[in-house]
């Protein structure tokens, strides 16, 4: 069983990664800015941060694709609300390796067809199977013995 020291820590942690991702959109007037901006060069190494595969808001891309944000998103999302569900609804989960391993199947599945050209996803669909591997991944911090 995790410890809620722990818990609050990868909770803390993974909300200030998500804020980071997201807050080119509110320090850069321009895509110049943000193609020097720390926050893009702190996740460098860890995310292609193609443009055209990034969340945009106002003409400024955040610092992380989409699916990268997807999966900071509902880490920080999933910390902050799965203990609660845990303790009012859901006591004992044994599925969580099943799901862990299912979302990551299909992101390797979004990918792989898009790498392979069958077909071009969206931002959103990228956005979209991030956050159930982000959230498949907090049930699973949370639920594994």
């Amino acid at each position: 069983m995790v410890s809620k020291r722990i818990l609050l820590f990868i909770a803390i942690s993974t909300s200030i990664l998500f804020l980071i991702a997201i807050s080119p959109y509110y320090f850069h007037n321009s895509i110049v800015e943000w193609y020097n901006s720390w926050q893009k060069l702190m996740f460098a190494d860890i995310c292609h941060q193609k443009i055209s595969r990034t969340i945009h808001q106002n003409g400024i891309p955040a610092a992380v694709c989409g699916r990268c944000l997807g999966i900071y998103a509902f880490l920080s999302i999933g910390f902050i609300f799965i203990p609660i569900i845990k303790r009012f609804l859901i006591e004992k989960f044994r599925y969580s390796k099943v799901l862990l391993l299912t979302m990551f199947l299909i992101i390797v599945t979004d990918y792989s067809l898009q790498w392979i050209s069958l077909y071009e996803g969206s931002n959103m669909s990228r956005f979209i199977s991030g956050s159930l591997l982000g959230l498949s991944t907090t049930v699973f911090i949370i639920y594994h013995k």
